[in-house]
């Protein structure tokens, strides 16, 4: 039974989301990639979502890497880290504290690359995903995906149940539970290779032919919106609000008698030592040097 079933992967789910892949971006968004709508691209901001710093390495063969990522050949590749357990562990507590985030970034992905506006294609698509978790026989009923818009983990039998799907949750509750719980990518290449026929001329690109996603055993409710988080907003308002509104504190200073301090600043005169005065005669100057100059009111009144 071992190569008698289809496998839930990277690859194979990859391969189902291309499905419904756009064929150029739209004119008013070039958010993700300035290369336009390709592969290569899509599975970078895959892995964008667990490494939002990601970049990829000099010398490394993406177009290539993607492709024999795609057809369950690789499991991951210099420029494909689905191996660094740091990262997968740090996404992974993310998606246990911080949903929201990452369902967010994800909106922001799918929006860009997928055919969002069409509904046959993302119908084609999720039923495709629910049909391989189904039929994937390797997959417990009690495993848990995290596919629920609020954020809550729901196992298999719950979720190949369930009337009303979230696409961005979906998607990315599969991401998560591939990059923890499939890393191993070459278990799809038998799906691969049965999903697709071989191409009428060498060189061209197979012919998918699979019917996993023409149906669904459930009348499904698709949504393609996200609600705000209302805790985080008001969050976010609270600590505006507190900025806004806290008052300074205002050192308070003792009174000072006015009169006293007028009378205390005209006895106080200024010296000023070691200057010059200068006296002109009618032939020339004469300069006599003094070492201490008193000044009243703007005037000299003493000199030695």
């Amino acid at each position: 039974m071992k190569n008698s079933y289809p496998r839930l992967c990277g690859g194979t789910f990859f391969v189902l989301l291309l499905r419904a892949k756009r064929t150029k971006a739209k004119k008013d968004i070039r958010k993700y990639s300035a290369n336009g709508i390709t592969n290569p691209e899509f599975l970078k901001g895959l892995i964008t979502i667990f490494d939002s710093s990601y970049y990829e390495p000099s010398g490394s063969s993406l177009e290539t890497n993607t492709s024999r990522y795609k057809k369950c050949e690789i499991s991951k590749a210099d420029c494909l880290p689905f191996d660094d357990n740091a990262l997968i562990t740090a996404f992974d507590r993310q998606i246990k504290e911080d949903y929201y985030t990452l369902l967010v970034r994800m909106k922001e992905l799918l929006d860009y690359f997928l055919t969002i506006d069409k509904a046959p294609k993302i119908d084609e698509l999720v039923y495709g995903i629910l049909n391989l978790i189904i039929n994937d026989y390797s997959i417990n009923q009690d495993d848990i995906f995290y596919a629920l818009p609020n954020g809550t983990g729901i196992i298999k039998k719950d979720l190949i149940s369930t009337l009303d799907i979230n696409l961005y949750s979906l998607i990315l509750g599969v991401w998560h539970f591939i990059l923890t719980s499939r890393k191993d990518n070459k278990i799809g290449a038998s799906t691969i290779k049965s999903w697709h026929e071989e191409p009428l001329e060498k060189g061209e690109a197979h012919i998918f032919t699979s019917s996993i996603g023409s149906t669904y055993h459930l009348d499904i409710k698709i949504s393609t919106l996200i609600e705000q988080n209302e805790s985080v907003e008001r969050e976010i308002s609270d600590e505006v609000n507190k900025d806004f509104f806290e008052e300074p504190e205002i050192e308070i200073l003792d009174s000072v008698d006015t009169n006293e301090t007028s009378q205390h600043q005209e006895n106080k005169q200024p010296t000023i030592n070691n200057q010059f005065i200068f006296n002109q005669s009618g032939s020339g100057v004469n300069i006599g040097q003094v070492t201490n100059v008193i000044i009243k009111n703007g005037k000299v009144v003493d000199a030695e």
